[in-house]
């Protein structure tokens, strides 16, 4: 049975849905409130979410790199470092149940329909999104941890004040960048259309 590659990109930028849109020359494109989906041939999909983050369904390593390229030039052009990515598969077989099959590497599926399509690459996305924001975070606590431990040290704080401020305020901004991912953990509202897709959905969620 066909087994497809799954391959999710965290970006440090949000999207904008109107750039998205333009960033598929030659696609058939769907654009949703929060999504763009991209289908670049038989079973092979991108699709990049306004949180900042594309999951490639199929795609050759050289066109990965050619779409990573295309977006870090014009959507993402501030992005500190290079995309975290995840990868996983998807594999096909029209004798799967209706909810799919959840493995530790893959998820079994009847067949590739744009539902599932959704569903499963924006468990993808939100995946590597909050691992993003996890790097970060443990950036944020290592420093933290250097400038408590000087201060219970010596009762003085290091470098000035403006350092201190530019620490607080990059904190917080990643704070509200991390509500904002964990925001979109919601629900999808195809899941409550379809027991089988909300059973894919808890099954595929937990797994991620």
């Amino acid at each position: 049975m066909p087994l497809l590659p799954l391959n999710a990109y965290g970006f440090a930028a949000t999207f904008k849905m109107r750039d998205l849109a333009r960033s598929f020359p030659g696609a058939k494109v769907r654009q949703a409130k929060t999504q763009v989906v991209a289908e670049l041939g038989v079973d092979q999909h991108a699709v990049a979410f306004d949180f900042g983050a594309l999951v490639l369904v199929n795609v050759s390593a050289e066109e990965r790199a050619r779409i990573i390229g295309l977006l870090l030039s014009t959507v993402a052009t501030d992005e500190p470092h290079a995309p975290l990515e995840e990868d996983f598969f998807v594999e096909v077989d029209p004798t799967a149940p209706a909810e799919g099959r959840v493995h530790f590497d893959r998820v079994v599926v009847p067949e590739l329909s744009a539902p599932i399509v959704d569903l499963v690459t924006l468990l993808l996305a939100q995946s590597v999104a909050i691992d993003y924001y996890e790097e970060d975070l443990q950036e944020i606590i290592s420093s933290l941890d250097k400038k408590t431990g000087l201060v219970a040290k010596t009762g003085k704080i290091a470098g000035s004040t403006r350092d201190l401020t530019r620490f607080v305020g990059s904190s917080l901004d990643t704070k509200n960048q991390i509500f904002a991912a964990l925001a979109v953990l919601v629900k999808p509202a195809v899941t409550w259309d379809s027991e089988s897709l909300d059973r894919l959905y808890r099954d595929l969620r937990l797994m991620l």
